[in-house]
C-alpha cells in the first residue's frame, strides 16, 4: 500500500482545487484533499465503459477472488481503518467497527458465498400446454458502468456495499463519496487498489455538488444514491434523460410504537440506542416515539434516566457513547428543529449545547409535549433527539406513525407477537421490526428498502446483486416444429380449437369453477 499512499500524497501537492477536511470534535480544519477536476469525469466515464467489458469477461469466479482480497485488506489493516473513519466522522471506535466494518465484511462474506445462487441462470417452468415444446430461463447479465453516490453518515459501509454488489455483478464502478468525509473515500480507493482492481474498473471522484451534477449527465447503466429527497429527485430526473435505472435511499422519519404490555426496560434501552447510536445520524434511527398513555410516564422517566447516563466524548474522549455531529450543516439543522419545538414542547434532558463548547456536539435529548405541527415530528432531524407522544389507542399510534412523507423503518414493542404482526401489516414502511429497531440495515441477507419518499429499489439479500444486474429472459425450442400452433394461417377451426382448449384447461379446475358458479348465481339474482 506504500506506493498508493505516495500517489495520494502527490495528488495533494498538485495545483488542483482543494477541499478542506474538518475535525467534528473541534470544528478545526485538519487536512485538504485535491478535488477531481470536473472536466476529467467524461474521460472517467469512457474509461469505465471500456474497462467494464474486460471485467465482465472475467466471470463470477475470478471476480470473487478479487473481492476476497478486499476483505483481506480490511481485516489486516482493521485498526488503521477504524481510526481513520473515527477521525473523519467523530464516531467512537466501537461505533465504527459495528456500523462500518462489520457490515462490509459481512456483505463480502455473504455475497461471495451466495453469488452463484443469486446470479446464476434460473429455469422457468412455463406451465402452459400450448408451449409444451418450449423452455425458458432467466440470466443475470452485467449492466455496464455504474455510478455510486454515497453519504457522509456511513462513508465506508454504504459505498463499499454498493461497490461490492456491482463488482460481483460484473459492472465497473465510479464512486463519489461525500465531500465531508473524503479521507474515508481515499481509504476505500486504497483498499480496492490493493485487491488488484485498477482504474479501468473502479474510479474515485473527489468533489461536491458540481462533480455530482456532472456525473449524472452521462448514460450510466445504473445510479445508486443515498442522501436527501431533494438531491434524489434531481438525480432521478437526470437519469430519466438516459433511461438510467436508479436505486435511491432518501432518508426516514422512523416511528417507534410502544404498547402498554411492552417490556419497558427493553423498549427504553432500544429507544436510547436506536435513537442515539452514532449521534442519531442514521436514516433508520428512532426519530418519533408513540407510547401508550397507560405507561407513558413510566417509560419517559426510564428514557430520561438512561439518556443522562450516556457518556459524551467531551468527558470520556477515548471511550464514549455519544460523539459529535459529523457536519456543521447537520448540526445547524438539528438546533433549528430543537429551537422551533422548544417554543411549545418541553425538553426533559439534553437540549441546546452549552455555549463555548468546541466542535459540533448535541447531547442526548428527550422532548415531550410535541405534535405533528413541529418539524421535529415531520422532517428528518438526524440527531440524538427523542420526541415522545402519548397515544390512547393502537389505531391512533398507527395513524400517527403513517402521517409522514417517509417510509423506511418502523418498530413495534409488545409481548404480543400476533398483535404486532397485524400492526406491522398496516405500517407504511419498507422494514418493520418487533421489539427491535434499525439493526437489519447491517444484515446482508435481509432486504433493505424504503417506500414513499424514503426511496426506490431494494438492496441486500438476493435483491441486491440482482438489482445491479441486467435481467434477461431466454426462450428456446426443445421440440422444433415447422410452425407453432398459434402461427398463420387463421381459420374457424383453429378458433374453435383454442376456445375448447381454454374452457377445458381452465374451467375444469375446481377453484375456478366454483368462482365462476358464484359469480353466475349473483348475476342471475339481479334479473
Amino acid at each position: 500500500m506504500k506506493k498508493i499512499k505516495a500517489d495520494i500524497k502527490a495528488k495533494s501537492e498538485s495545483k488542483y482545487k482543494k477541499i478542506p477536511v474538518y475535525d467534528p470534535k473541534t470544528g478545526e480544519k485538519i487536512d485538504e484533499i485535491i478535488e477531481t477536476p470536473v472536466k476529467e469525469i467524461k474521460n472517467i466515464f469512457q474509461k469505465l465503459t471500456e474497462g467494464q467489458k474486460e471485467w465482465a469477461s472475467y466471470g463470477l469466479k475470478r471476480r470473487k477472488i478479487k473481492i476476497l482480497k478486499i476483505k483481506e485488506s480490511i481485516l489486516v489493516n482493521i485498526d488503521e481503518i477504524v481510526n481513520l473513519i473515527s477521525k473523519d466522522t467523530g464516531k467512537s471506535k466501537t461505533d465504527v467497527i459495528m456500523s462500518e466494518i462489520y457490515p462490509v465484511i459481512s456483505t463480502i462474506d455473504t455475497f461471495v458465498k451466495r453469488a452463484e445462487r443469486y446470479l446464476s441462470d434460473k429455469e422457468i417452468n412455463l406451465k402452459n400446454k400450448l408451449t409444451i415444446n418450449k423452455k425458458s430461463y432467466v440470466a443475470y447479465m452485467p449492466k455496464g458502468p455504474v455510478a455510486v453516490i454515497s453519504p457522509w453518515n456511513y462513508p465506508f459501509q454504504i459505498p463499499f456495499r454498493e461497490i461490492i454488489l456491482n463488482l460481483l455483478a460484473g459492472n465497473s464502478v465510479l464512486l463519489k463519496g461525500s465531500p465531508e468525509t473524503l479521507l474515508v473515500s481515499l481509504k476505500i480507493e486504497e483498499i480496492i487498489r490493493f485487491a488488484g482492481i485498477d482504474d479501468n474498473i473502479f474510479q474515485n471522484v473527489l468533489g461536491g455538488k458540481e462533480a455530482g451534477e456532472e456525473i449524472t449527465k452521462y448514460p450510466w447503466k445504473h445510479i445508486t444514491f443515498t442522501g436527501s429527497v431533494e438531491v434524489g429527485k434531481r438525480i432521478m430526473a437526470k437519469a430519466a434523460e438516459n433511461l438510467t435505472s436508479v436505486t435511491l435511499e432518501l432518508g426516514g422519519k422512523d416511528p417507534m410504537i410502544v404498547l402498554e404490555d411492552a417490556d419497558l426496560e427493553r423498549a427504553a434501552n432500544g429507544a436510547i440506542f436506536n435513537g442515539c447510536f452514532i449521534s442519531g445520524q442514521s436514516c433508520a434511527a428512532v426519530e418519533r416515539i408513540y407510547v401508550s398513555n397507560k405507561v407513558k410516564e413510566k417509560f419517559i422517566k426510564m428514557l430520561v434516566d438512561k439518556a443522562k447516563k450516556l457518556r459524551s466524548y467531551i468527558e470520556y474522549p477515548s471511550d464514549y457513547d455519544i460523539g459529535p455531529i459529523t457536519t456543521k450543516f447537520q448540526y445547524d439543522k438539528i438546533l433549528a428543529h430543537l429551537r422551533e419545538a422548544s417554543k411549545k414542547a418541553k425538553i426533559l434532558t439534553g437540549g441546546l449545547p452549552q455555549k463555548g463548547l468546541a466542535g459540533w456536539y448535541i447531547p442526548p435529548t428527550v422532548v415531550v409535549n410535541v405534535n405533528h405541527s413541529m418539524k421535529l415530528m415531520k422532517e428528518e432531524t438526524f440527531g440524538p433527539i427523542l420526541p415522545v407522544m402519548g397515544v390512547s389507542s393502537i389505531q391512533e399510534a398507527i395513524d400517527l406513525a403513517n402521517d409522514s412523507d417517509y417510509g423506511l423503518n418502523a418498530s413495534i414493542w409488545t409481548k404480543n407477537h400476533s398483535l404486532a404482526k397485524k400492526i406491522a401489516s398496516k405500517l407504511e414502511a419498507g422494514t418493520v421490526l418487533i421489539n427491535d429497531h434499525l439493526y437489519t440495515q447491517a444484515v446482508s441477507r435481509a432486504p433493505w428498502l424504503g417506500i414513499k419518499k424514503s426511496g426506490i429499489g431494494v438492496s441486500h439479500g438476493a435483491w441486491g446483486p440482482r438489482s445491479m444486474a441486467q435481467l434477461k429472459h431466454i426462450n428456446y425450442d426443445v421440440l422444433p416444429l415447422k410452425r407453432d400452433l398459434w402461427w398463420f394461417p387463421s381459420s374457424a377451426n383453429k378458433y374453435d380449437a383454442f376456445k375448447s382448449y381454454i374452457k377445458k384447461d381452465f374451467w375444469r379446475k375446481p377453484a375456478i369453477m366454483l368462482k365462476f358458479i358464484k359469480e353466475f348465481l349473483l348475476l342471475f339474482r339481479k334479473f
